[in-house]
């Protein structure tokens, strides 16, 4: 179980990467016992994107003006399990070619680190979504922002991959991109699953 402490700590920890710092492990646990722990994390951030859901689905019905809007228990549903494909699928399926990759000494750490630094993420970008859904923003703002956190969280995880891995930029950039993309497959996959987006 995450403690409050660790909590602390791995988050200024992430913060420091996020301002281009330094890595200091001290602050993250990369046992094999920190490994598990930190994919604990996908509970506070399915908190985090209650929030993320409804105002997703505000611009829904805002963007949608000539289409039939879907039923918000299914974009819900499709929301959520692509959250948490997308959460586990990367990192696990990253494993075996690790060897490969000729970074199975850093993988743990690696592993760790993004999934601390996708914490640190959600908690950036979540006042975007509040701000939105309770009308303190409109959507060309909102989306403007969105556009925006993609290019920062890009680069964000281009500087955790590379310190956690101490790899070339080549394969830094490489990684950080598969993974990129094949969230968005998972996203539009589940999507269409649920007939939304169709």
């Amino acid at each position: 179980m995450l403690s409050l402490a660790e909590i602390r700590l791995s988050s200024k920890g992430a913060w420091d990467l996020f301002l281009n710092r330094p890595l200091d492990l001290t602050f993250f646990d990369v046992s094999i016992s920190g490994f598990w722990r930190s994919f604990q994390l996908i509970v506070p951030i399915m908190l985090f994107y209650v929030i993320v859901t409804f105002s997703d689905y505000e611009l829904t019905r805002v963007e949608l003006t000539h289409q039939a809007l879907p039923e918000f228990a299914d974009f819900a549903t499709a929301g959520y399990l692509a959250l948490v494909v997308d959460w586990f699928l990367f990192p696990l399926a990253l494993m075996p070619f690790a060897g490969m990759l000729g970074i199975a000494d850093r993988y743990v750490t690696f592993v760790v680190l993004r999934n601390w630094s996708q914490f640190l993420m959600a908690l950036i970008v979540t006042p975007l979504f509040a701000a939105f859904y309770f009308g303190l923003i409109g959507s060309s703002l909102h989306l403007l922002g969105l556009l925006t956190i993609v290019f920062v969280f890009l680069r964000y995880r281009y500087i955790v991959t590379r310190a956690a891995l101490e790899c070339s930029f080549g394969l830094a950039a490489s990684l950080v991109a598969l993974e990129f993309v094949l969230g968005m497959v998972i996203g539009e996959g589940i999507a269409r699953l649920y007939g939304i987006g169709v």
